[in-house]
């Protein structure tokens, strides 16, 4: 059974927010549609909702100040990161895993000092990876796997997680099992080496 996720369901959900529950994980609905239909519920402090069919930005769930964990992977979510989700000062785990969400990925993230997962693989995000590994102490589960990130991987990244976090990204150089990075200009137009040259 397939709920329409504007209609049927957010009906439920205010309910659950007038009865001061905090949790959500309702994957088992298989619900569709966009975030934003969740903006009325401000207290949540968990929000489960993977494998379902929702769609649209997550720029939405910024507005949860209270959020420790957000699942969304296995959706059709799009758009860029949202730079918002670093203002979660509380998150503890994010899984944005399997979606379509594109750009880079935000340099703001570093400041989410109690993140313990951050799960990004099988997306379109591109640009740099920035060292999160010294201001993210408490970070032990990454997956950047199968996204279009490129430029020179950091040694701490690389030390702490392992280049099987990094798997997929074929633009990514650096440190071994890497490609040794060309720099043309500057270290923002990293490559790896043609092996060919």
């Amino acid at each position: 059974m397939v709920f329409n996720f504007n209609f049927h369901v957010a009906r439920r959900l205010l309910l659950l927010q007038r009865s001061s529950r905090r949790l959500l994980s309702p994957p088992f609905l298989n619900l569709r549609g966009t975030i934003g239909s969740l903006s009325s519920l401000a207290r949540l402090c968990l929000l489960d909702l993977h494998d379902s069919r929702l769609n649209g930005s997550t720029a939405p769930v910024s507005n949860y100040t209270r959020l420790r964990i957000l699942y969304l992977s296995h959706n059709d979510v799009s758009g860029e990161f949202p730079s918002g989700i670093a203002s979660l000062k509380h998150l503890l785990r994010l899984d944005l895993s399997d979606n379509n969400i594109h750009g880079p990925i935000p340099n703001q993230l570093s400041s989410s000092a109690h993140l313990l997962t951050l799960r990004l693989q099988n997306n379109v995000l591109s640009g740099q990876v920035s060292d999160l590994s010294v201001p993210l102490v408490n970070l032990t589960d990454v997956n950047f796997t199968n996204n279009e990130l490129y430029g020179s991987l950091p040694d701490g990244m690389l030390k702490k997680f392992g280049d099987r976090t990094f798997s997929g990204n074929e633009a990514l150089c650096g440190s071994a099992p890497f490609p040794i990075c060309s720099f043309t200009d500057s270290p923002s137009s990293a490559s790896p080496l043609d092996a060919t040259s």
